[in-house]
C-alpha cells in the first residue's frame, strides 16, 4: 500500500525525528511505499531558526528575555545545531518527503506519532485541524497512530472540537492511557499502542544507525529537558560511581554548567547506548534507555503521564522519580529479560494495530 506519514518530521528535536524515522522503517519493512507528507507550517518553522520575531512575539516575558540572550551569547552554537539538525534531516527525512497537495493520493493516510493534537502555541492556543484529518489530502483511510496531545487543559470548545473532528479517522490510536480516557468521553474508544521507536529493537536500531562510542571514559548521563533534578546530587551519584558527568541539554541556553548541546540524533543515541547511568526529564531519554537496556531514573516536573503509563506497563514505576525524592545507588537492578518480554507484548499489540488498518 501507499501510506502517508503525517507528523513533527522535520522538528530540531530527538524524539521527534527518531520516531518518525522508526515507523517509516517499521511500515517500509512491512512492504508498504511509505512518505513524510511534507506539512510543515511557519509556525513551527518559526521555533527552529536561528533567530524569529514571530516566535519572540509569542514568548512569555520570561520566555523572551532568555529567547533574547541565548541568541545573543550562543548565536554560533544555535547555528552549528540548526546546521547538524538540517543535515540529518536532508539526509534521513527529506529523500522520502511528498509533497501537501491534493493531488497525491494514498491508500492509508498514518497521522502521528508525537504531540501532533496539542494545543499549538503559533495558532493561539488551539488545535491545528490538518492533523486531525481535516485537511486536502486524499486517502482511503485516516488512521491515528500514537497519537498524544501533551499537556491536557480542555474547555467545552476543545471537546466538541474533537467530537466532531475525530469522526475523521477510520481507526484511532494514542499513545497515552490518560488521553484514551479523555476521548472515551467524546464516545471514542481508541487503542493504546507503542510509541513508534518501541516498535524497533535494540537490533533494529543497530541497523538503521551505526553508533561509534563518543568518550573513552565512563559516564554518567543526564539529559536535561526539563530541569527536574537537583543537579548537585546527579553530580554526586556519578563521583560515587568514578564516572564523568555528562549533561545533554534539549538545546542551546544559559547554564551554570558545561553541556553538550550540539548534538546530532545519532550522537544522542550513542550518548544514551554507552552510558553507565542515565538520569533523564525526556520521554524519549527514557524510550531509549530501555531499548538499550540501560540502568535510569527518570523525573518530570511536568506532564509525567506519559512516562508513569510506559513504566507501570513494564514494571519499573520504581524509576520514576518525583522532584523532591532522594537519588539513592541502592537499587535493584533491573532485569531486562522480564522488560523485553513485557514490551514484546505491548510491541505485539500495537503491530496489530498496524496490520489490521
Amino acid at each position: 500500500m501507499k501510506i502517508g506519514i503525517l507528523t513533527y518530521h522535520r522538528s530540531h528535536n530527538y524524539g521527534a525525528l527518531l520516531q518518525a524515522l522508526a515507523l517509516r522503517y517499521k511500515l517500509t519493512k512491512m512492504g508498504h511505499e511509505v512518505y513524510y507528507i511534507d506539512y510543515w507550517p511557519k509556525y513551527h518553522q518559526d521555533m527552529y531558526s536561528l533567530f524569529s520575531v514571530n516566535y519572540l512575539l509569542r514568548c512569555s516575558k520570561i520566555g523572551a528575555i532568555n529567547y533574547i540572550l541565548s541568541t545573543i551569547f550562543y548565536w554560533k552554537r544555535r547555528k552549528k545545531r540548526i546546521e547538524l539538525f538540517g543535515r540529518f534531516i536532508d539526509k534521513y527525512i527529506a529523500p522520502y518527503c511528498a509533497e501537501y497537495s491534493d493531488k497525491n493520493k494514498y491508500d492509508i493516510i498514518i497521522y502521528g506519532s508525537d504531540q501532533i493534537w496539542r494545543k499549538q502555541l503559533g495558532l493561539s492556543n488551539h488545535f491545528n485541524p490538518i492533523y486531525f484529518a481535516d485537511n486536502i489530502l486524499h486517502a482511503e483511510k485516516h488512521i491515528s497512530y500514537a497519537a498524544s496531545m501533551g499537556i491536557v487543559k480542555l474547555d467545552n470548545k476543545d471537546y466538541d472540537f474533537l467530537r466532531n473532528k475525530l469522526k475523521n479517522f477510520y481507526k484511532i490510536s494514542v499513545r497515552e492511557k490518560s488521553l484514551g480516557e479523555i476521548l472515551k468521553t467524546v464516545d471514542i474508544n481508541p487503542q493504546i499502542v507503542l510509541d513508534p521507536t518501541l516498535l524497533l529493537k535494540k537490533s533494529d536500531w543497530d541497523e538503521l544507525f551505526p553508533m561509534k562510542r563518543l568518550y573513552s571514559e565512563r559516564y554518567v548521563l543526564y539529559y536535561r529537558l526539563l530541569r527536574s533534578f537537583d543537579e548537585k546530587l546527579v553530580a554526586d551519584f556519578a563521583k560515587k560511581r568514578g564516572c564523568r558527568l555528562l549533561i545533554l541539554d534539549g538545546g542551546v541556553r544559559m547554564t551554570k554548567r558545561e553541556t553538550i548541546s550540539i548534538a546530532n540524533p545519532l550522537q544522542f543515541l550513542s550518548l544514551i547506548k554507552y552510558a553507565d547511568f542515565i538520569f533523564t526529564s525526556s520521554y524519549h531519554g527514557l524510550v531509549f534507555s530501555l531499548i538499550f537496556n540501560r540502568e535510569f531514573y527518570a523525573c518530570f516536573s511536568t506532564n509525567s503521564d506519559r512516562a508513569k503509563f510506559l513504566l507501570d506497563s513494564v514494571g519499573l514505576s520504581s524509576r520514576l522519580l518525583l522532584p523532591q525524592d532522594e537519588i539513592t545507588d541502592g537499587f535493584e537492578k533491573i532485569d531486562y529479560e522480564e522488560v523485553k518480554r513485557k514490551i514484546g507484548e505491548l510491541r505485539a499489540s500495537s503491530l496489530n494495530f498496524i496490520a489490521e488498518m
